[in-house]
């Protein structure tokens, strides 16, 4: 999408959707940049334990995020379905790793319901039941705090 002007009730309500350990998740398509095959990760020490390090991204060195990490489920092995979501939080890129990415979907507000009668995590925005079944919609910004972005240095 770079150069081309996108009005923002064209992305409204519209989320991509991915799976980690069988359970689907959905971002927001105006916070995702693109979707990218996974690649080498570099490692940086004494970083949080759900970043996995880093990867250059034609020249950007991006931040990348384990999500089975940060949920903390159990690791797997990448394959050929894994992928990296490079999303823009606060005009920085984040990596975002996923199981795999299945659908771009419009969800509306009357299929969301507030993540307070859930559960307290700060990076659950609201849960949707759609036609293909219960999506958990996060809050990318909740995902990686502030705080820990700006620790990174990038």
């Amino acid at each position: 999408m770079a150069g081309a002007t996108v009005n923002k009730s064209q992305t409204e309500g519209k989320y991509i959707i991915f799976s980690v350990n069988d359970q689907n998740f959905g971002i927001a398509i105006d916070k995702t940049k693109e979707i990218i095959g996974v690649q080498e990760i570099k490692p940086i020490p004494n970083t949080a334990s759900y970043i996995l390090g880093v990867i250059n991204l034609r020249g950007e060195v991006v931040p990348v995020v384990g999500v089975r990490r940060k949920f903390g489920m159990n690791e797997k092995e990448f394959d050929r379905d894994t992928c990296i979501i490079i999303l823009d939080i606060k005009d920085k890129s984040i990596g975002l790793v996923v199981d795999s990415v299945s659908d771009l979907i419009k969800i509306s507000e009357k299929e969301l319901q507030s993540p307070a009668e859930i559960s307290n995590a700060s990076f659950i925005k609201a849960v949707a039941n759609t036609k293909i079944g219960m999506i958990t919609i996060l809050d990318v910004e909740g995902i990686i705090g502030s705080d820990e972005i700006i620790s990174l240095g990038i």
